[in-house]
């Protein structure tokens, strides 16, 4: 699954009042999950960043660019049933972690959004 398949993620907290991120799929992320999640309850799922940063340096004389790809685990749970379209990551440390982790979703979704 990719971050162009989250519709919306917010922080809130699950029926025992601990920090959580509810996720929204669009349809091709939902079925992605629903058969990832069905043969992988129990398992760890790994949430990882993925940017590609470009560096700009003079060789020769002559600038040359150098795209690095860059990953980052930013949250790992634990696959607590088959889910598909809505789903919520618990286990949080704090409050301030859902929001973080909620609002790192929804800046990518923002920037998947201005690329023409």
């Amino acid at each position: 699954m990719t971050g162009d398949q989250i519709v919306d993620a917010s922080s809130g907290v699950d029926q025992d009042g601990r920090p959580s991120v509810n996720i929204s799929l669009n349809g091709v992320g939902a079925a992605k999950m629903a058969k990832t999640t069905q043969v992988s309850v129990g398992k760890p799922m790994a949430v990882v960043f993925i940017e590609y940063k470009v560096d700009t340096k003079m060789v020769n004389g002559q600038k040359v660019r150098h795209k690095e790809r860059v990953e980052k685990v930013i949250n790992v749970a634990t696959i607590q049933g088959v889910f598909s379209k809505r789903f919520q990551t618990t286990g949080l440390d704090s409050p301030q972690e859902a929001r973080n982790l909620a609002e790192h979703w929804l800046h990518r979704l923002k920037l998947l959004k201005n690329v023409p």
